[in-house]
């Protein structure tokens, strides 16, 4: 009869268990470290997305504010009262007056506000100095109303976008006049606007924005 030599067999039994507990080790760490890095990796590129999302809407924002005010308070121009008429800058063949230049373009016009006075409202985007401004008046003659000149009250007056982080880069408006060019008009603003501090060069996040408004017809 053999006698079998049982502790050598155990001693190598207890080498292969040891051996294959190390590679599960090694294969569970590995497998371990990838999972990390997935995960990882897709955290930064949510952050990363996540970022890209706050800085357009940033800049969205900013030019979805400006339109909307631009837009309500064009709503008024030429207002009279109940006069039967239409207020018209002195000189001005429009209700609402349109210049274009080679870096922007102004819109400009008044109407009685709600206290019976006389506004003058001018909207200026300027890519030069890359902000869209605007300028208002009071007070402004009734028989004569004149433009007056927005640099001796504050030009470019007040900044309808935050200047530190968004700034202009297109600002053109188009007319279309509806009947005769008095009673009624259609303007068509198109604007661009871009981040003033991009966080890596050529990010900076530029929208455009269109906007339609028909000038009210009070005759």
């Amino acid at each position: 009869m053999a006698i079998r030599d049982v502790k050598s067999q155990c001693n190598r039994s207890l080498k292969q268990q040891a051996g294959m507990s190390l590679i599960e080790l090694l294969v569970a760490s590995t497998i371990g470290i990838l999972a990390i890095m997935a995960v990882g990796s897709m955290f930064i590129s949510g952050q990363k997305l996540a970022t890209e999302r706050s800085l357009k809407l940033l800049v969205l924002q900013n030019m979805n504010d400006a339109m909307r005010y631009i837009k309500e308070d064009a709503q008024r121009a030429g207002f009279n009262g109940n006069n039967g008429s239409s207020l018209i800058l002195s000189g001005a063949s429009e209700v609402i007056t349109v210049t274009s230049s080679a870096v922007g373009a102004t819109l400009a016009y008044i109407y009685e506000n709600n206290n019976g006075d006389i506004t003058y409202t001018k909207f200026t985007g300027d890519t030069g100095t890359k902000k869209l401004g605007i300028c208002t008046k009071t007070n402004i003659s009734r028989v004569s109303p004149v433009m007056p000149t927005c640099s001796a009250i504050g030009e470019p007056g007040l900044s309808l976008m935050d200047d530190s982080r968004v700034i202009l880069s297109q600002f053109v408006i188009d007319e279309t006049p509806l009947g005769n060019s008095v009673s009624s008009a259609y303007f068509t603003i198109t604007m661009k606007a871009k981040l003033a501090s991009p966080p890596t060069s050529g990010q900076d996040y530029e929208q455009t924005m269109v906007t339609k408004i028909k000038q009210r017809n009070w005759q």
